[in-house]
């Protein structure tokens, strides 16, 4: 769904869709103390603060690397032995994904050598949850569906969306080595006069995973209905 579509259009477009990501949990070791003995510690609450790169990944793919949770020490005067990081990398590219998780895992060991740590002190690495690949619409299938979609709802209420920042899991259905021809269209789902109400200053459009998120549920599950049904009638070639 797209809060920002009103309810009863369509949005989509050919090519890359939402990014993949990556979720990882890190843990950042060090050698705790007192804190008012520094000098006899290695500190991991400045290593961790250093850990993420933002000069290793050209500047013209997109990628995100977000730290969602930091969990470290349990006093103001002692130097704890570990941070935990939970942390998502995004990208619209297997391959930048591949090097930006690299360059983390470089960048984050290079920091424990150069503060003195051990091989068997060096940063830990875990895939928290399976990884989500790019979706990437292809360019016939989403032109079927914009004429699908144009007769049943009107040229009007079809639009083109940007890519997305958010991951899915619709990529998993053309897995790697096996791709599949896909389409992710996203719907409207905001009443017209709240986004006017939006669009003039009076209210904020709650958005996914948000607490304001406020869809105009029925009209969107009945679009929702409708243009899964014209889809797959469409894609059979019996919808037109």
């Amino acid at each position: 769904m797209r809060p920002e579509l009103p309810v009863g259009s369509v949005g989509l477009g050919a090519g890359v869709r939402s990014s993949g990501c990556r979720s990882l949990d890190v843990t950042i070791r060090g050698r705790g103390g007192h804190g008012a003995l520094p000098h006899k510690t290695i500190d991991p609450v400045v290593l961790a603060a250093q850990t993420v790169v933002s000069r290793q990944t050209n500047p013209a793919e997109m990628v995100l690397v977000t730290i969602g949770a930091i969990h470290g020490g349990s006093k103001r005067n002692v130097i704890p032995e570990a941070v935990e990081l939970k942390l998502t990398v995004r990208g619209y590219k297997e391959e930048v994904l591949d090097a930006a998780e690299a360059a983390l895992q470089r960048h984050a060991r290079g920091l424990a050598l150069a503060a003195g740590l051990g091989d068997e002190e060096a940063p830990v690495f875990h895939r928290a949850e399976p990884p989500f690949r790019p979706v990437v619409n292809n360019a016939c299938v989403t032109r079927t569906l914009k004429d699908v979609f144009a007769d049943l709802l009107g040229e009007g209420r079809v639009v083109h969306t940007d890519p997305s920042t958010g991951s899915e899991d619709f990529g998993d259905f053309s897995p790697a080595g096996a791709e599949v021809p896909l389409c992710m269209f996203h719907l409207g789902c905001t009443a017209p006069e709240r986004l006017a109400q939006v669009e003039a200053g009076e209210e904020h459009l709650g958005l996914l995973h948000a607490p304001r998120f406020a869809p105009d549920a029925e009209p969107a599950l009945r679009a929702a209905m409708k243009t899964l049904a014209a889809a797959a009638l469409g894609l059979l070639g019996r919808g037109r």
